[in-house]
C-alpha cells in the first residue's frame, strides 16, 4: 500500500484548508487558522511558531526557496517578510495595489493579493555572461569590517512601547546579517556563489510586483495591458517559471463575482536577467544592502533623537519649580550668581531642599543616573551603529558608482554616476555630522557632570546632616569654568537638538538620493519584461473548477502543463466517465501546436483535489463512495498528447474548442494508490504536496479542518504482497 503514513495529529483549532504550505527545505508545515492566524508544526506535531491574525487576517504564504524566510500577505493588502527561525518580522513590502476603477472597487472590494510566490534560479548567476575582471565583483569589502552591532532598546522608551520597539528587525544581530548579506551563499570550499530569487505578488487588478531577494523592489508590471474600461480585470492566481527565471507563465482569472469567470493562460519573459547577467546580483544585492542600512540608520537616528530629547525633558522637569519662582529670564543669572558667590539666594535654596534633596535626594539621584544613561546611550548609538553604517553606505555606493562609470556596462545597467555621487556626498555629510555630534555629546556630558557635582556640593554644604547620603559619592573639586559654561550655554541652548535635527535631515536626503539613483536600474529592468501570448482556456470557469500549472524543462524545449478539471461539488451531465484535461504549451515556439490529453475516470469518483508532484507525476484525491477516499498518482509525462494548431497565437476558448473535436481519451492508470476508509475522526478533504527533491512529503486534511495526516510520497506501508498490489477495480 503506497503513501506511507508518517504521523497523524489533531490541531487545537480548525485551520483554513486553502492555506496549507510545506517549507521547501525542512519538514515544517505552515497552516492558516480559522481565526486568521498562522502556525507552523514539525513533522511530529510540535508547534514551533504562531503568528496572530487579530489585527489583520493572514491571506497567503510563500517560502523563500532556502526556507530561511517566508512572506505573508494580509487581508488589508500588506505584504511582510519573516524570519523562519524566530518568527520576527524582517521587512514590510508595499501594499498590494487596490482596484483602479469604480467597477473594480464595487466588485472586487479587496486589496488582498491574488498571487504570492517566491522562486529562485536553479543555476549560479556567476556562470552567466562572465567577463574579464568580473571576479573582482566577488570581493566583499564589508566582510573585512567588524560585524554591525544590533540596535539597543532606547533608555527613554516607556514600558508601554518597549514591546514594539524590541520587535524591530535591527535588534537581532542574525536578522541584520541576513538582510545585509542577502543573496550570497557560501560553498563548501569557502567560495561565494550567487543565486537569484524573486518574490512575485499579484494584485486583483492584474498587476504583478517584483522584489529581488525580498528587498529590492523592481516595481510593478501589468499582466493585463489594454483592459477595456468597465470590463472585469484578469488577476494572476497561479504561476510557474523556468529554472533560470527567464520565462514565466500565469493562470489569469477574470470576471466579477465567483459563479462564472474567464480563465486565461499568459506568458512573460524577464529579459533583464539575461541582459544584466552576473551584474544583476551585484546591482540588486548592493542596492538591497544599502536600503537595509538606510532603514538601520533611520532607526538608529530615532533612538538618538529619543535620548537627546529625554536629556532636555529631564532638565526642564527638574528646573521647572525654580523657573516658576524666578522666571525664565532670571534663572540662568541666579544660578550663575550662586556659582560665583558660593551663596545661593532663597529661591535657589528652596529648590535645592524641596526638589533635589527631598526624599533622601531621590529626585536628584534619578536625574543624575538617567541623564548619564541617556548620554552613554547616545554615544553608543553613534559609535557602534551610526558611524559604521554610514561607512558601509559610502563603500557600497562607491562600488555601484564604479560600475556605473564603466562605459561598457554602466549605461546598460541603468546606473547613473551623477546620482551615485549625490548619494555618496549625502552619506559623507551624515558621517561628518555623526562625528560632530559625538564631540558635542562628550563635551556636554563632561560639563553636565561638573554641574551635577556642583549641585551636590551645594546640597551637602547647606544641610550636611540631612543629606549625608550623597556625601558618600565623594565631593570633587568643583570645576567652576565647566559649571559656568553649562549654565550659560547648555541651559540656554539645546545644542544637541540642533545637531541631531540636522543629522535627521541629512539622512532623509541620503534616503531620497538613493531611491532616485536606484529607480534608473529598476526602470531598465522593467523595460526588459515582455508579455507573451495569451490563451483563453475557458469562459465559464466556476468555483468548483480546478486548474493547476507547472513548467517542465528538457534539453530540447520547455513546456507549460495545465490541468483543468471539475471538483466534486460540480453538477455535470451524467455519464459513465468524467474527464480531466492536461494541456501542454511549448514556450519556445509561439506557433507550435498545443498538446491536449484527455484523461477519463469513473464518474462515481468525486474529484476532491489534484496537484503536480514533480516533472513526471500528478497526484489526485477522489472520493469513492460515502465511506472511502483514495489517493492516486499517475504519470502525465507518458500521456499521449493530440496537437491543436494555433493559427494566430491565441485560441479562445480552449476548453470549449476541444469539446467540439473528437479527441481520443485515455483511462487514468495509477502508478500507485492508497485507500483511506472514513472514520468518525478523519474524512480526507484537503491535500498539500511538497515534491521537492529530498522532501517528497504530503499532507491530508480532514473534513472538520482540525486533524491532519502526513504521508511519504514514495515509501509504501508494510504489509503482505496482496496489500501492495493495485486493485483492478480502481
Amino acid at each position: 500500500m503506497a503513501f506511507l503514513t508518517l504521523d497523524e495529529k489533531t490541531l487545537p483549532i480548525p485551520i483554513n484548508p486553502s492555506l496549507i504550505s510545506w517549507c521547501p527545505t525542512i519538514d515544517l508545515l505552515a497552516v492558516g487558522e480559522s481565526d486568521g492566524g498562522l502556525s507552523m508544526y514539525r513533522l511530529g506535531g510540535q508547534r514551533v511558531l504562531h503568528l496572530s491574525g487579530a489585527k489583520q487576517q493572514i491571506h497567503a504564504i510563500a517560502w523563500r526557496p532556502d526556507g530561511k524566510m517566508f512572506a505573508l500577505t494580509f487581508t488589508d493588502g500588506q505584504c511582510r517578510l519573516y524570519d523562519t527561525n524566530t518568527g520576527r518580522p524582517l521587512h514590510n513590502l508595499r501594499a498590494v495595489p487596490g482596484p483602479r476603477t469604480n467597477n473594480e472597487k464595487a466588485s472586487l472590494g479587496t486589496q488582498q493579493a491574488s498571487l504570492l510566490t517566491w522562486i529562485s534560479t536553479s543555476e549560479f548567476l556567476g556562470n552567466r555572461n562572465l567577463r574579464l575582471f568580473d571576479i573582482f565583483l566577488d570581493i566583499d569589502i564589508l566582510a573585512s569590517l567588524p560585524r554591525l552591532s544590533s540596535l539597543p532598546t532606547s533608555i527613554s522608551t516607556t514600558t508601554a512601547t518597549s514591546a514594539s520597539a524590541s520587535s524591530s528587525v535591527f535588534t537581532a544581530r542574525n536578522a541584520i546579517e541576513d538582510m545585509i548579506q542577502t543573496g550570497i551563499n557560501h560553498g563548501s570550499n569557502g567560495d561565494n556563489y550567487h543565486r537569484l530569487d524573486l518574490l512575485l505578488t499579484g494584485s486583483p487588478n492584474g498587476d504583478l510586483a517584483l522584489d529581488i531577494f525580498g528587498l529590492f523592489s523592481v516595481g510593478t508590471v501589468s499582466l493585463a495591458p489594454g483592459t477595456i474600461s468597465g470590463l472585469a480585470p484578469t488577476r494572476p492566481v497561479q504561476h510557474s517559471s523556468t529554472g533560470d527565471l527567464l520565462k514565466h507563465v500565469f493562470i489569469m482569472q477574470g470576471g466579477y463575482g465567483s459563479s462564472n469567470s474567464t480563465l486565461c493562460f499568459s506568458s512573460m519573459e524577464f529579459g533583464f536577467i539575461d541582459k544584466f547577467g552576473s551584474y544583476l546580483h551585484e546591482v540588486s544585492t548592493t542596492s538591497s544592502k544599502i536600503l537595509a542600512l538606510l532603514a538601520y540608520i533611520k532607526e538608529a537616528t530615532a533612538i538618538l533623537i529619543k535620548e537627546t530629547h529625554s536629556i532636555q525633558a529631564l532638565i526642564k522637569t527638574m528646573l521647572s519649580p525654580l523657573e516658576a519662582n524666578l522666571g525664565d529670564d532670571t534663572l540662568v543669572s541666579e544660578l550663575y550668581d550662586a556659582l560665583i558667590t558660593g551663596t545661593p539666594d532663597a529661591a535657589v535654596q528652596q529648590w535645592l531642599y524641596e526638589t533635589l534633596a527631598s526624599g533622601n535626594c531621590r529626585a536628584f539621584k534619578k536625574w543624575k543616573k538617567t541623564s548619564c544613561q541617556n548620554y552613554e546611550m547616545g554615544r553608543k548609538v553613534l559609535f557602534e551603529n551610526l558611524v559604521p553604517a554610514c561607512d558601509r553606505v559610502v563603500v557600497l555606493l562607491s562600488r555601484l558608482n564604479g560600475l556605473g562609470q564603466w562605459k561598457h556596462r554602466g549605461k546598460q545597467l541603468g546606473l547613473i554616476p551623477a546620482l551615485m555621487d549625490h548619494g555618496i556626498e549625502a552619506a559623507a555629510q551624515s558621517l561628518k555630522l555623526c562625528k560632530k555630534i559625538i564631540w558635542e555629546i562628550n563635551d556636554e556630558y563632561c560639563h553636565f557632570n561638573s554641574f551635577i557635582a556642583w549641585l551636590q556640593v551645594l546640597i551637602y554644604e547647606n544641610d550636611s546632616e540631612k543629606n549625608a547620603a550623597i556625601a558618600t559619592d565623594g565631593l570633587e573639586d568643583t570645576k567652576t569654568m565647566e559649571v559656568a559654561t553649562y549654565i550659560t550655554v547648555y541651559l540656554e541652548t539645546d545644542v544637541l537638538k540642533l545637531s541631531v535635527a540636522s543629522l535627521q535631515t541629512t539622512t532623509e536626503e541620503l534616503w531620497k538620493c538613493c531611491l532616485e539613483a536606484f529607480e534608473s536600474p529598476k526602470a531598465a529592468m522593467r523595460s526588459k519584461i515582455k508579455l507573451g501570448d495569451r490563451i483563453t482556456l475557458a469562459d465559464n470557469y466556476r468555483e468548483t473548477s480546478i486548474c493547476r500549472l507547472r513548467i517542465v524543462e528538457s534539453h530540447s524545449a520547455s513546456y507549460a502543463y495545465i490541468i483543468l478539471a471539475e471538483a466534486a461539488e460540480s453538477t455535470l451531465p451524467s455519464s459513465e466517465t468524467s474527464q480531466l484535461v492536461v494541456s501542454r504549451v511549448n514556450l519556445g515556439d509561439r506557433l507550435a501546436p498545443i498538446g491536449i490529453s484527455r484523461v477519463s475516470y469513473d464518474n462515481k469518483w468525486r474529484l476532491l483535489a489534484i496537484e503536480f508532484i514533480d516533472d513526471k507525476e500528478i497526484i489526485a484525491m477522489f472520493e469513492e463512495g460515502p465511506s472511502q477516499t483514495v489517493l492516486k498518482a499517475f504519470s502525465y509525462a507518458s500521456l499521449s498528447y493530440s496537437p491543436i494548431t494555433r493559427t494566430a497565437g491565441v485560441l479562445s476558448p480552449l476548453v470549449q474548442y476541444i469539446e467540439k473535436l473528437d479527441l481520443p481519451s485515455s483511462v487514468l492508470v495509477a502508478t500507485r494508490q492508497r485507500q483511506f476508509c472514513h472514520t468518525e475522526h478523519f474524512v480526507p478533504r484537503g491535500l498539500a504536496i511538497n515534491g521537492e527533491k529530498g522532501r517528497r512529503i504530503g499532507c491530508l486534511l480532514a473534513d472538520h479542518h482540525q486533524r491532519y495526516l502526513v504521508f511519504d510520497l514514495d515509501e509504501e506501508e508494510g504489509g503482505s504482497e496482496e496489500d501492495t498490489d493495485l486493485d483492478a477495480n480502481h
